[in-house]
């Protein structure tokens, strides 16, 4: 598998007029699409901090903002066009989470997409291992109750899937979605498929920098540094241990550190 790219999409939103907010599934106290936000927002950083990945070109949609479904499905593509990646150059996962009284994970793909299959089934065993929510199979989306799925049907993307974190109304599936311990178990099995497809190990303690390797003689202090919020590294995840710093950016430093 030749892939260049990792897609994550975050489910929901906004409603198709593209105004009013869409958030999904509800129950227990919370919203689906509060939960697959930050599920969408750890897998990311856990990818970023995945060395074996770091060649890949992460990209996401509707993670950091509100979009409808087909703004979502035409962002994919343009992507895709942007860089002009091949359907089989590309990875994508959609975040969802179900409703209506179950206790299971549910991976879905587009019907005749063996990658997709191939690639859903990862998803929901790993998610079942880490969560302990049974794994119920993967299904095509022609299964759904929607009778296709955009996300998965709709971009030029072969190697992509849906999967379904559990039931928000089921209480002990929701109880672990919120929980900001356990609700990062969705967010490795997420990256745990991903390496599973890709045929790449999964790095349990990566670092918290993809460039601060464990062990390093600043690593302590950079993650005092990170902790604190008062220096942080950069969007592509690496921190640039021996670069040099401005005075520009040693007065942001400064302007956190001191009262």
């Amino acid at each position: 598998m030749n892939i260049r790219s990792i897609i994550l999409v975050a489910g929901h939103g906004l409603a198709a007029d593209g105004k009013t907010k869409d958030n999904g599934a509800s129950g227990n106290g919370t919203t689906e699409r509060a939960e697959v936000v930050q599920i969408a927002q750890e897998a990311i950083a856990l990818i970023q901090r995945q060395r074996l990945l770091s060649d890949l070109h992460l990209f996401s949609v509707g993670v950091y903002e509100d979009q409808t479904l087909l703004q979502k499905i035409s962002e994919v593509n343009k992507f895709c066009a942007r860089y002009n990646y091949a359907p089989d150059d590309v990875l994508l996962v959609s975040i969802h989470i179900n409703s209506g009284g179950g206790n299971r994970i549910e991976g879905w793909y587009k019907d005749g997409s063996e990658p997709g299959q191939k690639f859903a089934a990862a998803l929901s065993k790993h998610m079942a291992k880490e969560t302990g929510i049974p794994d119920s199979g993967t299904k095509p989306d022609t299964q759904n109750r929607h009778g296709r799925l955009g996300i998965v049907r709709d971009v030029k993307v072969n190697t992509a899937a849906l999967i379904e974190c559990g039931f928000i109304d089921t209480i002990s599936n929701a109880e672990k979605l919120k929980d900001p311990v356990q609700d990062d178990a969705f967010a490795k099995a997420i990256v745990l498929g991903i390496c599973d497809v890709l045929n790449v190990r999964f790095v349990e303690n990566p670092g918290i920098y993809t460039d601060v390797e464990p062990g390093r003689w600043s690593e302590e202090a950079i993650k005092k540094m990170k902790d604190k919020g008062w220096m942080n590294g950069y969007p592509d995840g690496s921190f640039r241990p021996t670069q040099p710093v401005s005075r520009e950016e040693l007065a942001v430093v400064l302007a956190r550190v001191l009262p």
